[in-house]
């Protein structure tokens, strides 16, 4: 009988244990055959053996609502069956005079039975220069659009050029 990958094993208690932030490696290894070869012979599938799976792959997100966009530090995607995955960090805010703020060339499509949508908090986000705890980004069913709003109440973001923006967001859902 097979035992256990260490480095799985560390990756996942890394992700259980630590600030999102901190763990994207972690997570990559898990997602990148982190489970040791051993294990298929025990009747573990390794992640790249799945239908509908796609590898993280970078992206360069395209913003709406602004005049100078985010800093993209990094952006992946990635799919394992039929759940698809989008993490985007931004390393610096955006200028803009619009109240809106929308991500509009998503790389996954969400299904389209998934209802009206899907709401995420976002990590670390700014309106008008400011923090904002209660930031959220709602991705539509069968839409290739994040729109961001300042707050759990779907309100405008301030419309002055003095910055806004998120440093993280992570977007797990359905795909057809």
């Amino acid at each position: 009988m097979s035992q256990f990958n260490p480095q799985a094993i560390n990756a996942a208690d890394n992700i259980l244990s630590s600030p999102l932030r901190n763990n994207f490696n972690a997570l990559q290894t898990l997602l990148n055959g982190g489970l040791g070869q051993d294990q298929f012979a025990d009747g573990v599938l390794p992640m790249t053996k799945l239908t509908g799976y796609i590898a993280p792959t970078s992206w360069v997100p395209t913003y709406g609502g602004f005049s100078t966009p985010p800093t993209v530090q990094s952006a992946l995607y990635w799919q394992i069956g039929k759940t698809g995955f989008i993490w985007i960090r931004n390393s610096g805010n955006g200028t803009s005079n619009s109240t809106s703020f929308s991500i509009t060339n998503l790389p996954l499509t969400p299904a389209t039975g998934s209802g009206s949508g899907i709401d995420y908090p976002v990590m670390s986000a700014v309106d008008n220069g400011s923090g904002v705890n209660t930031a959220m980004a709602q991705l539509a069913a069968g839409a290739t659009t994040i729109n961001f709003f300042k707050d759990q109440n779907f309100g405008a973001l301030t419309s002055t050029a003095t910055g806004k923006g998120f440093e993280f967001l992570l977007c797990i859902f359905p795909v057809n």
